[in-house]
């Protein structure tokens, strides 16, 4: 078939425009389904990868569809296919970002509300996965709350790649053309980008692992190999029938593998990524044309799912997150599940269905020349391609108000009120004792609770986490040359150092009032890095972070023995065990504890005393259970199993060197943070504990100096 300019373009299979495809729908729903129940429940333990097959079906439609245009048209109508996104994306995702932030400011106080604020401000202009980079998001390990839009990430990767793939294509698929049949050319320019892409995600997973899940260069070979599936169409359709039901069948079979056999704390996307992309691509490739066992995916119930797939994605994130942080019994996600599915329905046939099909002949104009239609839609797509890349650059290295909820509320004259630090009132263990036997959990009126959680941001840890103080990046750069904490006088008799992960730097404000005049506190630290000596370290899903901490930990142990102080004090979170890879031969738990001796025996031969401090257990942040409704009423949840296991092999470790004449002690702390009912409040004696799951706020800490005292004259 020869198109107006005499060049031939081949239709493509029959599933763009008016053609359905319904294999395509029912893996839509499995899509879908394989994430939703992920967010949900937990399983399977990859259903992530339910976006990754999300991108390759847009990947493969939207080029279809822009090649059945030029087919039809002789040319490709950017304006018109803007238009057409437009109809289709926005109406949904603009009713759900207005109604999940009016949800945010009537649920959640203004320390989490205008946190959703920035981000719906992100997710409206299609930015969400550049603010997430620029806030420090880590998707598969995350450890606060989640931000209700947070899902908004993977619609922004598809968008921006559709700003820029329909521009390419007239700029770069145009000069090609004239050697070149037309899907050919446009072939060349898939295969290139689609490498290109592959090769900086390579690269990208080694050097800037936090950065590169929600990158949109990293993931858009993903809806790369969905443009190339489609363009390949006149090879894929002269397949053998027996090849097809085998390509359909393994493709199927691939995806689903991998949602059940991709680990959540492994390096992702890259390479991983690439068994869900290929096992869409085979299925699509099939073309429907699998026989009977395209019933697997061609069934009423997944292609009912499918129909609503879209806003099904966008509902049920805000309805887990929202509903998660009223209801937190084990039937809050079924119950979530099932408001986002009646969503889901309501907004498919009321917004979707009315906007998804335009009048006839309200697309574009065709009146004007060749040459001034072709000026104007590269024009248009120039300027969308801009404002996108100034948006996200925005988020990276623009003012801080695109990515704090404070500075946004700031800059409206919103800022959330906090009472001002004032003189730090000290317990004592009579009165730590009596405030945690007042209640269950301390209930205070909801105006107090809205001061308390006017708290619950980072500006309110300890000074040593804040910017400059001690807490050090795992970069080359930061180990090399990290910065420390001093306080009290140089002359001081006395010299205490603080060093670990940010969880021992919590603590310096209950060690600085503990030792008091005539002690001198340096501190060093490294964010999620404990002093310990591990051969394997932690599976964190960043290829080189046990590298790093490596040199971090030695980094720390060559900083006491610089010192050489009268008194080292250490201590750690429980991520670090919760996913530390055992030695050979032995368990998580063996392998912390021979660590922790060997790393103490270090620290005791560099001081005269050396002192382990329990670490604070990770439990829910204030800002996700804490809500207008409720208050604190559904706060305080009792240790993990995590966290019970590291106090026990850290008691054994210390009590082995003790007993070996070591000058080593161990302090557990849980009994001050611990209520009678075995419960950690996130209230005590008037007081925030924690701003987030596992820090203590400086001023809690601070509070803690004379039972710390008294522990270490013990």
């Amino acid at each position: 078939m020869q198109n107006a300019r005499g060049v031939r373009v081949d239709p493509g299979p029959a599933q763009y425009g008016q053609h359905f495809r319904p294999d395509i729908q029912g893996l839509r729903g499995i899509a879908v389904l394989l994430v939703v129940s992920y967010h949900a429940f937990g399983v399977p333990q990859g259903g992530f990868v339910g976006v990754d097959t999300f991108f390759v079906i847009s990947g493969f439609l939207i080029t279809g569809i822009l090649a059945r245009e030029v087919e039809r048209d002789g040319r490709l109508s950017i304006a018109r296919f803007y238009v057409r996104r437009a109809r289709r994306i926005l109406p949904a995702a603009l009713v759900v970002i207005a109604v999940t932030l009016a949800a945010a400011f009537i649920v959640w106080f203004p320390a989490r509300s205008w946190s959703v604020a920035a981000d719906a401000l992100a997710s409206s202009t299609f930015v969400e996965n550049w603010h997430l980079i620029g806030v420090d998001t880590v998707y598969l390990n995350a450890t606060e709350p989640s931000s209700p839009l947070q899902h908004f990430w993977s619609l922004a990767v598809e968008e921006q790649f559709y700003a820029l793939w329909p521009l390419m294509m007239v700029l770069g698929a145009a000069p090609l053309a004239r050697r070149l049949l037309g899907r050919r050319a446009v072939l060349v320019l898939a295969v290139s980008l689609t490498a290109l892409s592959m090769v900086i995600a390579a690269v990208e997973t080694l050097v800037s692992p936090g950065t590169v899940y929600f990158d949109s260069v990293s993931r858009a070979w993903e809806l790369g190999v969905g443009a190339l599936v489609a363009l390949a169409a006149p090879v894929t359709r002269r397949w053998d029938p027996r090849v097809v039901r085998t390509v359909f069948t393994v493709g199927l079979v691939v995806i689903v593998g991998s949602a059940f056999g991709t680990p959540p704390d492994t390096a992702f996307p890259w390479p991983l990524a690439i068994l869900p992309v290929s096992g869409a691509a085979a299925v699509m490739a099939a073309g429907g044309r699998a026989g009977r066992v395209t019933v697997l995916l061609s069934n009423r119930p997944l292609r009912w799912l499918g129909g609503i797939s879209y806003s099904l994605y966008l509902w049920h994130v805000p309805a887990l997150v929202i509903v998660g942080s009223l209801v937190r019994a084990s039937w809050g996600g079924a119950l979530a599940v099932v408001v986002s599915v009646v969503a889901a329905m309501l907004s498919e046939r009321c917004i979707e269905r009315p906007f998804r099909h335009p009048s006839p002949g309200r697309e574009g104009r065709r009146g004007s020349g060749p040459r001034l239609r072709r000026a104007t839609d590269v024009s248009i797509g120039v300027v969308m391609v801009t404002m996108l890349v100034l948006l996200g650059g925005g988020q990276l290295r623009g003012p801080e108000v695109f990515r704090s909820g404070s500075a946004l509320a700031s800059a409206l004259g919103r800022q959330p009120s906090a009472p001002l630090p004032g003189p730090v009132d000290v317990l004592s263990p009579a009165d730590l004792q009596a405030a945690l036997d007042t209640s269950t959990i301390e209930l205070p009126t909801l105006v107090r609770t809205d001061e308390l959680m006017a708290l619950a941001r980072s500006e309110s840890l300890a000074p040593a986490l804040l910017a400059g103080g001690c807490r050090n990046g795992l970069r080359d750069a930061d180990i090399e040359r990290p910065r420390t904490c001093s306080w009290g006088a140089a002359e001081s008799e006395n010299t205490a150092v603080v060093v670990g992960d940010s969880i021992a730097l919590s603590w310096t404000p209950a060690i600085r009032a503990a030792l008091g005049r005539g002690w001198r506190v340096e501190a060093m630290g490294f964010a999620s890095c404990p002093v310990g000596r591990f051969e394997s370290g932690p599976a964190t899903g960043q290829p080189r972070f046990a590298q790093q901490c490596h040199k971090a930990q030695e980094r720390m142990l060559e900083y006491v023995r610089t010192i050489h102080p009268q008194l080292v004090l250490t201590s750690s979170a429980d991520g670090y065990l919760g996913t530390l890879r055992a030695d050979d031969g032995a368990t998580r738990d063996e392998t912390w504890e021979r660590s922790v001796h060997d790393t103490l025996e270090v620290l005791a031969g560099a001081a005269e005393r050396t002192v382990l401090l329990q670490g604070t257990p990770t439990v829910t942040s204030p800002s996700a259970c804490a809500t207008r409704l409720t208050g604190f009423r559904d706060c305080g949840d009792p240790a993990s199993d995590v966290h019970v296991r590291k106090d026990g092999v850290e008691r054994r470790a210390v009590a082995a060197l003790a007993g070996a004449g070591a000058a080593v002690s161990y302090v557990p702390t849980d009994q001050w943070l611990r209520n009678r009912d075995g419960l950690f409040p996130p209230v005590i004696d008037g007081t925030l504990v924690r701003p987030d799951g596992s820090h203590l706020t400086g001023t809690m800490s601070a509070r803690l100096g004379e039972v710390l005292a008294e522990a270490l004259r013990t």
